[in-house]
């Protein structure tokens, strides 16, 4: 589950299917300043169901380890999101991959040498 919710570093989310819960801001996880953003930036989706805002709001285009690095701020977008969080099972592997996964990437990028 953490391994498929680091897709969450690219791509959008449309305001519809998290704005209940940044209402209720208080029991959610969601950094106060970060869910005042996101009410803002969602204010007329009922007018407009297509408007949405990043899952990423720090590198919404590069995929990076910055996904995971957001979660324990409270900058998670999705409940998935800060269930990994929340959760006793996941969150060990939300701190390793939110560590370590740079230093694979950048290992996995050079040249094979014989």
């Amino acid at each position: 589950m953490v391994a498929l919710s680091g897709a969450h570093t690219i791509g959008f989310s449309h305001c519809k299917e998290f704005t209940d819960r940044v209402a209720r801001v208080n029991d959610t996880g969601y950094n106060p300043r970060f869910a005042d953003a996101l009410t803002k930036a969602c204010s007329n989706y009922r007018n407009d169901p297509t408007i949405s805002v990043f899952n990423d709001v720090m590198t919404p285009n590069k995929f990076d380890n910055m996904y995971f690095q957001n979660i324990p701020k409270g900058l998670g977008l999705l409940e998935s999101d800060h269930g990994l969080y929340s959760d006793p099972r996941t969150r060990p592997l939300l701190s390793y991959t939110r560590e370590t996964k740079l230093n694979s990437l950048k290992t996995s990028q050079e040249p094979c040498r014989s």
